[in-house]
């Protein structure tokens, strides 16, 4: 069994803030895994916003030239309908990652009904069905 430990909410708030890279000294494979997920843009340049609370280039680039076409960091309609930025290098990932995911549920056709016999009862829904009027006695 774990023990419990106490925590003040300074303490959480300090833990929070470094843990989220806002104290400016963000390592490379925290940005990595936030570039991954994307860090939300908009109109008012909120992706460079945020990075610039976390570091100060991408590389080699400075963050004023690192949101762009050409890269490192694109900005992507990835998730909720809002920009995001991510790493040109990563987009193969966010695409698979965001796909569609196929239906497992096969639905096999039904086998038609042989021109001989005559159709005995008309299918309301699965498992339902109702004799037509033509063949009730």
């Amino acid at each position: 069994m774990t023990e419990t430990i106490a925590v003040g909410r300074a303490q959480w708030l300090g833990h929070r803030w470094r843990r989220h890279g806002l104290n400016g000294r963000t390592n490379g494979g925290a940005l990595d895994d936030l570039l991954l997920l994307g860090l939300q843009d908009g109109r008012f340049g909120g992706a460079a916003y945020s990075l610039r609370q976390r570091t100060e280039r991408i590389g080699s680039t400075p963050l004023g030239r690192a949101i762009a076409p050409a890269g490192p960091l694109v900005s992507w309609w990835s998730m909720r309908g809002a920009p995001h930025a991510h790493r040109l290098a990563q987009l193969d990932v966010v695409r698979d990652a965001l796909a569609p995911r196929p239906r497992t549920r096969t639905v096999r056709p039904r086998p038609a009904p042989s021109p001989r016999s005559p159709q005995r009862c008309v299918l309301l829904s699965p498992g339902r069905c109702r004799r037509p009027r033509s063949a009730r006695p």
